[in-house]
Formats: C-alpha cells, sequence, structure tokens
C-alpha cells in the first residue's frame, strides 16, 4: 500500500474531523454494509479506495477480472483475499465467515491480539469463535473460549463497554498477551491462513460470482 493512499486517507479523516479510530462508524452501518454515497465523507474515502483498488466491486463484494480460484495457488489465493473479502461482512454468510476470520488473522499477523481489539474495537470477536469452528480452525477457536471463559466476558457485556471507550483503554482492558502466547504454539505450525484458503476453496462458488 502506498504512501499517497496513506497520506490521501489521513487527510480525508482530518478534513472531516473524524478520528481515525472511530473509522468504522463513520463508514459502516449496524448491520455492516457501507453507508450512503451520498454522504461526501464516504464518497471521498471510497474514491480513494478505488484509485488504488480500480478492480473491487463493492456494490456485490465480489472481484471482477479475478482468475478462477481453482487456478491460483495457495499463495496467490491468500494475497487476493482483500479482494475476494471486500466488503465481505454485508455479503452471503460464506464470505462472512471467511471475512471475520481475515480480518483476525490480518491484524494478528500485523500486531498481535491486541491491534485486533484496538483497530476494530473487538466488534467481531464473538462471532470469530463460531467462524472459526466453521474453517475448522478449531484448536484456535477453544483458545478463544477459554480467553473468554477465564476472564468472564460476556458479548453482551463486551460490546457494550468497547462501544462506550476509547480505543486506549481498550488495549488495557484485558490480558491479550495471555490469548496472544497461547495462539502462538498453533501459529507457525499450523497457520490459520492455511484453514481460510481451504474454506475458500471448499466454497468457492460463493466467492467466484462475478
Amino acid at each position: 500500500m502506498s504512501m499517497d493512499f496513506l497520506t490521501d486517507v489521513a487527510e480525508l479523516f482530518e478534513k472531516y474531523n473524524i478520528p481515525f479510530e472511530e473509522a468504522n462508524r463513520y463508514l459502516y452501518n449496524e448491520d455492516g454494509s457501507l453507508k450512503s454515497l451520498d454522504d461526501p465523507f464516504v464518497r471521498e474515502f471510497m474514491d480513494i479506495v478505488h484509485s488504488v483498488f480500480p478492480i473491487r466491486d463493492t456494490a456485490s463484494a465480489t472481484v471482477k477480472n479475478c482468475p478462477d480460484i481453482s487456478s491460483l495457488s495457495d499463495d496467490e489465493l491468500y494475497d487476493r483475499l482483500a479482494d475476494l473479502l471486500w466488503d465481505g461482512y454485508s455479503s452471503n454468510d460464506t464470505v462472512k465467515t471467511c471475512f471475520v476470520v481475515y480480518e483476525f488473522e490480518m491484524e494478528f499477523a500485523n500486531g498481535g491480539v491486541e491491534q485486533y481489539f484496538v483497530n476494530t474495537k473487538g466488534e467481531h470477536f464473538f462471532e470469530l469463535i463460531e467462524c472459526l469452528s466453521l474453517i475448522n480452525a478449531t484448536s484456535y477457536a477453544e483458545k478463544c473460549k477459554n480467553f473468554i471463559s477465564k476472564n468472564n466476558i460476556s458479548d453482551t457485556t463486551f460490546l457494550k463497554y468497547v462501544d462506550d471507550i476509547s480505543c486506549e483503554d481498550i488495549g488495557e482492558a484485558y490480558p491479550y498477551d495471555e490469548l496472544e502466547k497461547d495462539i502462538l504454539t498453533v501459529y507457525y505450525d499450523d497457520p490459520l491462513s492455511k484453514y481460510i484458503v481451504e474454506y475458500v476453496r471448499l466454497n468457492k462458488n460463493e466467492f467466484n460470482k462475478n
């Protein structure tokens, strides 16, 4: 991703006086769908995105001119996931499942469990457990379940809590390092990316709609 893209995004947020950590609230509806392009901020943000990722079709959450999934190697398919899952949370259940896991995988790979919670406010964390099970990443699902149980976290309480506090406070809310260490015991020998790719291949018809 180019520095020009990041600079343009930063300038847009400054223009509309929107805190970067609250991006999701300004861009997406409660059901996860993109807000109307009649909103100037949303429209300008999408213009910036399309200038960098012109092949994405935000209306259908699929990719134009993308090779058939079966023709891609595992590495090539993984590299395409950002495109395949564009706006995936408001797509069909299969794509949504993959999106929730991929969101966690990307945040974890770039900064660990704490980064996942800070950047996403843990919005899909309770769905993540079910989604991990659906893609057969059961060891990851169990580790997340254990973290919830050990820290007495309930979905309704947690989501209300994170909605009312700052991202900085979220980063200090729970012992994320414990979950991170637990995940790292399997992360390299049994990578989560493997399960994501296998799930996409098994359900390729849900992703190859153009």
